[in-house]
């Protein structure tokens, strides 16, 4: 029992001395998963990429750079049906945001030729 109430102990205080290293609320929680899946995009990791971005929906399903990233992973591997969904969502999410326009009308003119 006492070996117990020592190892609690002990993770009490290493998450408390840690406890800064991990996102204190959702949105930065998202915000960090979305920068790491731009970072593995940018390292050709795709699958990571899309692991994070779809993390990131999962966290705040209201965030459109999130759905508009994870559409452009499912378009790189070729998941059309998934990739126009996730550009719906972000489009619906942010209807005046450029980029996502641009990339939504890019692929369905990419998607017609397929």
């Amino acid at each position: 029992m006492r070996n117990i109430k020592t190892t609690f102990v002990i993770l009490i205080v290493l998450l408390s001395l840690f406890g800064f290293a991990f996102p204190q609320n959702i949105q930065e929680q998202v915000r960090m998963q979305i920068e790491l899946g731009i970072g593995a995009a940018k390292a050709s990791q795709w699958d990571e990429a899309l692991f994070r971005w779809k993390k990131a929906t999962e966290l705040d399903p209201q965030n459109a750079s999130a759905h508009n990233n994870l559409a452009v992973a499912y378009e790189q591997f070729g998941y059309y049906d998934a990739a126009i969904k996730e550009y719906e969502i972000a489009f619906k999410l942010a209807p005046a945001n450029t980029a996502i326009k641009t990339n939504i009308s890019a692929f369905k003119e990419s998607y017609k030729r397929k």
